[in-house]
């Protein structure tokens, strides 16, 4: 048998540019538009959702959807008000199994389940029907059952629960034979919803409320606290029940959402000495009373848990595989997070839609049943798209940053901001840098913002306790290309016109408006072409082909380079590289674990500095192209090299190109 899956990829619908958010983002990255491409976490909260529906136009027999189950085959079946189909991810077939009652077929479907061998339930309005390796068996009213109208389905213990207009009904499997309990629910209400947990435990939503049931004695029991009576649910009771994957009970009601702290298999249910719900303006939520558990059980108290965003009259819940419960209603969506509520951003409106019932596939997309509005599919989006619309500087990014405090740095042609739990935020200095347009953006490890223009001197802004401090610096070229920090704290600048390394030295110095600065990297050296320079509180020291001098030096002397440690008896004496750039428009800048620094030229291919020497590895060496624009090293410390003409890895010691 060909495995068919409800995503088939001819379904896709179209895509759009994106701006995602990462947590634990620590790379400078260039985009050059409006993509920026970053790893989504569940603590950032839902992935967002893309929304494609089908209808009877798309031939779904009807858009009033009851039920959903995916098959072991990957196929979805589909209960409409107007029969059962199967569904391939492009074309819905009429489910009317051989030997099937004429009016069985056009039947409304209310319930669907697939149990432990791979039979499939079908509950209707005219019967339970089974369907095993192409047989069919339809049960009714004579064979056992409360009702001939089936609503719920649940497995459980070796059999099937099953929930009817006249109470509640058992299958036994080994026996093949139903008992039913009907009748004994309070004024004998149909039931509603059904959930059953590993443990036995067994609870029954009805219009009369909750109610938990005792499969050894066959008896019902209020869900309330003891001696309190039944859970309080409104005049329309109970819509539909969840049992979570830590044992809470949730119920959808017409005033909200309800749930317990924990289910139990006997009366002896863990309750606070108030109600185990209240009314919290439009929902219905826990409440965080000290509990009162059995003897056998330590006290401890219910979570509290706020109200959810409105969603009306709880149709359906759900618990996907990453643990989140969304709840489903005649007003909206809404998830129950580890960081809280929240509204998932979906691409279709909800306004107006009543969702019926909802299923998680196997590949992680949520499929909605709803009331007069078709068939939904929820694909979660790998990636979101932020742009001018949401608060976005501009719609050309070109580099960005993960903030200490928090969120990303986004750096674009008009300026820079902070992405923040989705929102973008100007810094104190937004009007400062609102005319710059930015090629890159870093935060330092002490919280000191800096920023590269295309026309401009780079910017640092040193953070303070009084917020963010312009402080100047001399550059080696107007425009900026990239900015990278070494392990050692030091920040590397690289321009059209050089490269520049600021080297952690702090001090404290005197402005000209008269304020005093804390400065943290007031040692400089300048790559020119032709020249290296060095700059530290008023010290000059240039070096042009093999010779240093200390500029404003009265003598004037100047020092042959293997001298200069010798015959200058300065403390700030340091390694003077050897050799030079072969090309001094720097793209991109990387250390790696061996503490080598790596430089992306334009035209003069890549370039290390490594023990006091610089050295070019292009084309001859195997590079693919000599104008390098993005650098990585990866966990086995292979360099990836991104080019204009490709992509070339370059394994410890030696080249090699990668298609």
């Amino acid at each position: 048998m060909r495995v068919v899956r409800p995503t088939d990829p001819r379904r896709i619908g179209k895509h759009r540019k994106v701006l995602v958010e990462r947590r634990g983002l620590a790379a400078l990255a260039r985009v050059g538009c409006v993509w920026l491409v970053l790893a989504w976490t569940a603590a950032a909260g839902l992935l967002p959702y893309r929304v494609r529906v089908w209808t009877t136009e798309d031939g779904l027999p009807q858009n009033w959807v009851e039920c959903i189950v995916q098959s072991r085959s990957g196929h979805l079946y589909v209960g409409t008000r107007s029969g059962l189909v199967r569904f391939d991810g492009t074309e819905f077939t009429a489910v009317a199994p051989a030997g099937s009652q004429p009016e069985f077929r056009q039947a409304s479907c209310q319930a669907l389940l697939e149990d432990g061998e791979g039979s499939l339930w079908i509950g209707t309005k005219q019967g339970l029907a089974r369907w095993r390796h192409g047989s069919y068996e339809q049960f009714g009213q004579d064979t056992g059952l409360g009702s001939a109208e089936i609503t719920a389905l649940v497995e459980s213990g070796g059999g099937l629960w099953i929930g009817t207009m006249g109470g509640l009904s058992r299958w036994e499997r080994e026996s093949g034979r139903f008992t039913t309990y009907g009748n004994r629910i309070r004024h004998g209400e149909m039931v509603r919803g059904l959930a059953a947990g590993a443990s036995g435990e067994l609870w029954v939503g009805s219009y009369a409320g909750l109610h938990g049931f005792d499969s050894a004695t066959g008896q019902f029991f209020d869900a309330g606290a003891p001696g309190q009576g039944p859970v309080e649910t409104g005049p329309e009771g109970v819509a539909c029940l969840r049992l979570d994957r830590q044992g809470r009970l949730w119920w959808g009601t017409a005033g909200g959402l309800a749930w317990k702290d924990r289910a139990a298999s006997d009366r002896g249910v863990r309750s606070g000495r108030e109600s185990l719900a209240r009314r919290v303006g439009s929902a219905r939520v826990g409440v965080g009373a000290e509990m009162e558990g059995r003897e056998d059980e330590p006290a401890g108290p219910l979570p509290e848990l706020e109200a959810p965003p409105e969603v009306g009259w709880v149709q359906a819940l759900l618990e996907d595989a990453r643990g989140t419960l969304w709840v489903l209603g005649t007003g909206g969506v809404a998830c129950w997070t580890r960081s809280g509520w929240v509204q998932p951003e979906l691409s279709e409106a909800t306004a107006g839609v009543t969702f019926r019932c909802a299923v998680e596939d196997r590949e992680g997309n949520l499929w909605l049943g709803t009331q007069r509005h078709g068939l939904w599919r929820l694909r979660p989006q790998p990636v979101r798209m932020w742009d001018r619309r949401h608060g976005l500087c501009h719609d050309e990014v070109w580099s960005l940053c993960e903030s200490r405090a928090g969120g990303v740095w986004v750096a674009t042609s008009e300026g820079v901001a902070r992405l923040w739990n989705g929102r973008f935020e100007a810094p104190a200095f937004a009007s400062e840098a609102a005319g710059l347009s930015l090629r890159a953006v870093w935060e330092d490890r002490t919280g000191d913002l800096w920023l590269g223009a295309a026309d401009r001197d780079f910017v640092h802004y040193h953070h303070t306790g009084g917020g963010y401090v312009r402080v100047a610096k001399p550059a080696v070229h107007p425009q900026t290309l990239a900015i990278y920090e070494d392990r050692a704290g030091a920040i590397w600048i690289g321009t059209k016109g050089g490269v520049m390394r600021l080297v952690r030295r702090p001090r404290d110095y005197q402005t000209a408006e008269g304020a005093w600065l804390h400065e943290t990297h007031g040692e400089q050296w300048l790559y020119r072409p032709g020249e290296i320079r060095y700059l530290a509180e008023g010290e000059q020291w240039i070096g042009r082909q093999g010779v240093w001098w200390l500029d404003g030096d009265a003598t004037g002397r100047t020092y042959p380079t293997a001298e200069l440690g010798q015959v200058v008896q300065k403390a700030w004496t340091k390694e003077i590289p050897s050799g030079q750039l072969t090309s001094y428009v720097v793209h991109t800048l990387l250390e790696d674990r061996a503490g080598a620094m790596w430089f992306g030229t334009r035209g003069g291919g890549l370039n290390r500095l490594q023990g006091g020497a610089f050295r070019a590895y292009t084309t001859r060496e195997g590079l693919s192209s000599d104008d390098v624009l993005a650098l990585h090293e990866d966990a086995d410390g292979t360099l990836w090299v991104g080019t204009r003409a490709g992509l070339t890895r370059v394994r410890p010691g030696r080249f090699g190109w990668t298609g």
